[in-house]
């Protein structure tokens, strides 16, 4: 078994055992039902390391690092399925709830700022400016953290931040600035942490400046979350950054 996935394994065939005894199933059929379950889920997860065929660790065993740029945030969703509410676990059980791929994200210009707070408590969602009020997730809503965008961009004069074209290079004052983001008074990401790990190009020709995280994290319903650059010169006229977090959430049919 790979490192790491053993633990998701055994951890995720309790949970669904304990769904299926609130849902009715009969003790004797609870548990090879969730081992069966939890096996088929798991089970994608190996194909992908073993495919991958490199960065094997001790003792020949395939390690973590070799298939976790492959798991999905579906996939990052089941193993850290456990940890969510009973009450939502139960209601995906049953399937008045789904998990659907996601995004929070937020735009904001920079002039005259050294420190930017990517999203603050005063937002309104608004088409091509954030889909957050108040920089806080509906009620019921969780969502999963599993990569972190940072975009720059300029927008013609007599326009606005929302008009910004986000294609290009990060510049200096952002690369060698920093990052931290917070939820509520928690950390997910510390801060003083560089902005070189958005200076990136995808390997496959798909989106640049994204950071994966290879802890993916919890963002829980009506916690203000507070993503802040803090960049080393203040933001000309017409310069915009976007900030996208990537993952997946919690959501009624």
């Amino acid at each position: 078994m790979i490192e790491g996935l053993e633990y998701a394994s055994s951890s995720m065939e309790e949970e669904i055992e304990g769904v299926l005894g609130e849902i009715g199933v009969p003790a004797q059929v609870r548990r090879p039902a969730a081992r069966r379950i939890s096996q088929r889920a798991v089970k994608p997860f190996v194909r992908q390391a073993h495919s991958a065929g490199q960065k094997k660790g001790k003792n020949g065993v395939m390690t973590a690092a070799a298939f976790r740029s492959d798991i999905t945030s579906k996939g990052y969703f089941e193993m850290k399925k456990s940890e969510l509410p009973p009450e939502i676990v139960k209601g995906l059980a049953n399937r008045a709830l789904q998990v659907v791929d996601a995004n929070i994200y937020g735009i904001k210009a920079i002039e005259g700022k050294s420190v930017i707070d990517l999203l603050t408590s005063s937002d309104d969602k608004a088409t091509g400016r954030s889909n957050l009020n108040g920089a806080k997730l509906d009620l019921n809503e969780h969502f999963l953290v599993t990569a972190v965008c940072l975009d720059f961009g300029t927008f013609p004069d007599g326009g606005a931040a929302t008009d910004s074209d986000f294609v290009g290079d990060l510049p200096a004052k952002i690369k060698n600035g920093e990052f931290e983001l917070k939820v509520g008074a928690e950390s997910l990401l510390p801060e003083n942490l560089s902005c070189e790990i958005f200076n990136n190009e995808s390997s496959d020709g798909g989106k640049p400046h994204i950071f994966k995280l290879d802890h993916p994290k919890w963002i829980k319903p009506q916690m203000e979350i507070k993503p802040r650059l803090t960049m080393t010169k203040a933001g000309s006229a017409l310069e915009a950054v976007k900030l996208t977090l990537i993952g997946c959430k919690v959501h009624k049919k």
